[in-house]
């Protein structure tokens, strides 16, 4: 294949980001939906996370793909010297396929999150379930 022979839709994006940031003049809060109001009071967190993202997307449309994969992975590193309450790491991973036949298209992802060293505080549990996400 000559370089003549790739588009530009299908060139391999490749985005690695460093990214650092904190809050400490900003005291956020965190809300329980759980339970009984009283009981739960609000908390007072202080975030300061670094990540690195790796991001690869061969779909053929932005918006309605035929055909193609995405992959995500991410690694977040919450650490005190930044400004955290709590240090702990969490690595975020994502693949998505999709496949056509005729008119008919089929579209399978998978997503993988975990806290991998540290306790993540309640504001930076994952969550499961959201829009299109274990619905049905």
């Amino acid at each position: 294949m000559s370089t003549q022979d790739i588009s530009a839709t299908r060139l391999l994006s490749l985005v690695v980001t460093f990214v650092a940031f904190t809050s400490p003049a900003l005291a956020q809060q965190a809300d329980t939906n759980l339970g009984d109001p009283d009981v739960f009071p609000e908390i007072s967190f202080e975030r300061g996370e670094v990540f690195a993202r790796f991001y690869v997307d061969e779909f053929d449309s932005f918006n309605f793909p035929r055909s193609g994969y995405l992959g995500r992975a991410e690694w977040i590193g919450s650490r005190e010297g930044l400004g955290a309450d709590d240090k702990f790491d969490q690595m975020l991973l994502q693949g998505t396929i999709v496949k056509s036949w005729g008119p008919h298209t089929l579209i399978g992802s998978l997503t993988y999150n975990a806290t991998i060293s540290g306790t993540a505080p309640i504001q930076s549990v994952f969550r499961a379930g959201g829009f299109l996400n274990l619905s049905g």
